[in-house]
Formats: structure tokens, C-alpha cells, sequence
């Protein structure tokens, strides 16, 4: 320890560079310092997502849980974003477009009844309510809709066999790998 002008001393950081300041409790907490996690080789500083990924964890939580709430996030927005691609295909179908060869079953191979194009967007706006549930389970979004994750997951294994099980063969092979990722991202923010 060497003494300095002023008489307190400055003890070495463990790293031999200084020492980082010290918390004079007069403002909120420094967040970054509460991750166990070394950073990088060469960045002192995380970037802008990195600072808004650790604003967002608990005071004292480890960094397991940072990791398991980006990977839950991650898995979110991957089966929000593909709740899209169905979403997409009811609105265009309660618009009129002739896809009957990929929903009902593939009954009607070109455009839907208007009761049916009704349905269509009762389908749709029930997607956008799943995808909401699962963001809000993983943090992001509407917290009110969290509650609501086990049931769009269980809607969402339903839908999985009900496509894969359908005689339309289109309709299979468009819908059963999208559900079926969907239903992963789904479990993986279920059991993260």
C-alpha cells in the first residue's frame, strides 16, 4: 500500500489497475457491479444492450439468472415471432385471400365463407394474445397477460396435433414445424 498526498491509502485492485469507486451510497447502486461475470478482454464498459439487459435484473441476483432471463427472452421473441406467420395467414384469409388449402383442414381449397373469414380473426387475435403471454412470462410486455402462459402453451401442443394430424396435406407441412417450434421456444420460457 503506498500512502498518497492526502493521506488515505489506495489499496491495488486485485487486476493491478485501480480501483473501481467506491458506493457512497448517494445515488443508486452501479448494476454492473452486481454480475459475477468477468468482462470481456479488452471492453471495461458493457455495451448499450448489455446495460439494458443488467438494469433489468434484481438487486444481488447471479449471474445464472442473468443468463436464464436472456435465454427465456430470446425464446420469447423467437415464438412471438413466429406466431407471426399464422397470424398473417388468418388476417389474410378473414381479408379474402384464397388459403382454405392451409386452415380448417383444407375444406375449402380456395376462399373461406364470411363465417369462416369472422373465425379467422378471432384466430388471430387469440395468436397475438399467446405471443403476449409468453413475452409477459419471460418479463417483456403486458404483465396482466402472464397468467395466461400455461394455457396459450397448452393451446399452443393442441394446435401442434391438430396440424399434424390434419388431411390437408399443405397445411401440414407449412403449420406442423412452425408449431412445433413454437411450442419449444414456448416450453423453453415455461421452464427457464
Amino acid at each position: 500500500m503506498r500512502s498518497t498526498e492526502g493521506g488515505s491509502h489506495a489499496c491495488p485492485h486485485p487486476h493491478g489497475g485501480p480501483a473501481p469507486p467506491a458506493d457512497r451510497g448517494d445515488g443508486p447502486p452501479d448494476r454492473a457491479a452486481r454480475v459475477s461475470a468477468p468482462a470481456p478482454v479488452g471492453r471495461s464498459r458493457p455495451t448499450r444492450g448489455e446495460a439494458a439487459q443488467l438494469a433489468a435484473i434484481p438487486s444481488g441476483a447471479p449471474a445464472a439468472v442473468v443468463r436464464d432471463r436472456s435465454m427465456s427472452q430470446i425464446l420469447a421473441f423467437a415464438y412471438a415471432g413466429l406466431t407471426a406467420l399464422p397470424m398473417l395467414m388468418h388476417l389474410g384469409v378473414a381479408a379474402g385471400a384464397p388459403l382454405g388449402r392451409l386452415t380448417v383442414g383444407g375444406r375449402f381449397p380456395g376462399r373461406l365463407s364470411s363465417a369462416w373469414r369472422a373465425l379467422a380473426l378471432v384466430q388471430a387475435a387469440l395468436l397475438a394474445t399467446m405471443a403476449g403471454a409468453v413475452l409477459a412470462r419471460a418479463g417483456i410486455g403486458a404483465a396482466p397477460l402472464a397468467p395466461l402462459f400455461w394455457p396459450a402453451l397448452a393451446l399452443t401442443l393442441l394446435s401442434l396435433a391438430a396440424n399434424a394430424a390434419s388431411p390437408s396435406r399443405p397445411e401440414r407441412l407449412l403449420w406442423t414445424p412452425v408449431l412445433f417450434l413454437m411450442a419449444a421456444a414456448a416450453l423453453g420460457v415455461g421452464l427457464s
